[in-house]
């Protein structure tokens, strides 16, 4: 089997971001629309907002572009995300499966993109978020498939159909199908949820939006 390379920069985690080909930016990209979308964001009071695994900080410099009322965090398990160029944005580093990874009842939204399926035990990072969150606050996530096409996909684009295998991958230890059960067990009231880049056996990835129950 090919040996799985770590990313060097944060840059290189989702190198999906700067692909070549131009559909699989725009799901990558498209992701992140769906995602503020689902997070209810709007201007008549100010939110904290915390993107937990937040990498090389796309989705933190589009928050703080398009809603500069709001508190802006970051988090990622990566000790180099403290030194990430995003003004206006607190950065810190956290591991999510720890006891006390998060402050308690801090934030408004929480965002956790492509971050949950690599955790193969879910208690603990779902009791940190849900304890993060303030009472009615919103968790949004995305997860992948991992039916036939999105194994046909990765076969095109990275040669193989293991996720544990080509650049920068690493494990799924869940799905979507299995992870938005898991998250309103441990007591997330489902909101909405959205497949990309269409519903049903072409959903590829599915975005959710849960509220602290």
């Amino acid at each position: 089997l090919m040996a799985r390379k770590p990313p060097s920069t944060l840059e290189d985690i989702v190198p999906e971001y700067r692909s070549r080909n131009p559909l699989v930016r725009w799901l990558f990209l498209k992701r992140l629309d769906v995602a503020e979308r689902l997070a209810h964001l709007d201007e008549t009071e100010p939110l904290t907002l915390l993107d937990v695994g937040c990498g090389e900080g796309l989705l933190l410099k589009r928050l703080k572009a398009g809603w500069p009322r709001h508190a802006v965090e970051g988090m990622d398990h990566r000790p180099e995300v403290t030194s990430l160029d995003v003004p206006g944005v607190t950065l810190f580093a956290a591991d999510l499966t720890k006891p006390g990874a998060l402050p308690a009842a801090r934030y408004d939204r929480l965002f956790a993109l492509d971050v949950l399926e690599h955790l193969k035990d879910l208690d603990a990072p779902l009791a940190a978020l849900r304890a993060a969150l303030k009472p009615g606050g919103l968790l949004v996530l995305s997860a992948p498939t991992e039916n036939l096409l999105h194994k046909s996909c990765r076969f095109l684009i990275k040669g193989t159909f293991s996720e544990e295998e080509g650049p920068c991958s690493s494990p799924h230890c869940h799905r979507a199908a299995t992870l938005a059960p898991a998250v309103a067990a441990a007591g997330f009231e489902p909101v909405d949820s959205v497949s990309l880049p269409l519903p049903g056996p072409f959903a590829l990835n599915r975005l959710f939006s849960f509220r602290r129950a």
